[in-house]
């Protein structure tokens, strides 16, 4: 009988859990909507059950007229709504806004810097190779190796 009642409490436990795990991830507005940035565009990712289409709208800072985007598309397999926002400027903020359902939720987010430090620059000499170039030399995050075509005059 104790076997039984301890059988019970943890059936009872795993429902109570799961139901929670559900109710959060349908209701939980902090950490439903994310954004991930790349130097000219913004990856969106809604956590919510599929609620009808889900516009985008979003805002350079600095500037007053919102922009609209592409409507987010509903993955029924993660249940959340995807999409991106591109053509965007590297190195600037943007605030976002998503309206679904009669709710709307909103993020800030930066694109990242497409201008990198340059610690040693190696100037390639014209013409065709018949070997590979192999690099011997890093960089590191204080300065990049560049290795560039030679220009004229150099």
């Amino acid at each position: 009988m104790n076997t039984f009642k301890r059988g019970i409490n943890l059936l009872l436990s795993a429902l109570l859990f799961t139901a929670t795990d559900v109710s959060v991830l349908c209701g939980a507005k902090e950490n439903s909507f994310h954004a991930v940035s790349t130097y000219e565009c913004i990856g969106l990712y809604f956590k919510s059950p599929d609620l009808g289409q889900c516009d985008v709208r979003f805002t350079e800072t600095g500037t007053s007229k919102p922009r609209q985007g592409y409507p987010l598309v509903y993955d029924p397999r993660d249940r959340e709504y995807r999409g991106s926002i591109v053509g965007l400027k590297p190195h600037t903020d943007y605030a976002i806004e998503i309206t679904l359902d009669n709710g709307s939720y909103e993020l800030a987010c930066k694109t990242r810097n497409d201008r990198f430090p340059i610690g040693k620059t190696t100037y390639l000499q014209g013409g065709v190779r018949s070997k590979p170039l192999v690099v011997t030399e890093s960089g590191s995050a204080k300065g990049y190796h560049l290795i560039t075509p030679a220009t004229k005059g150099i």
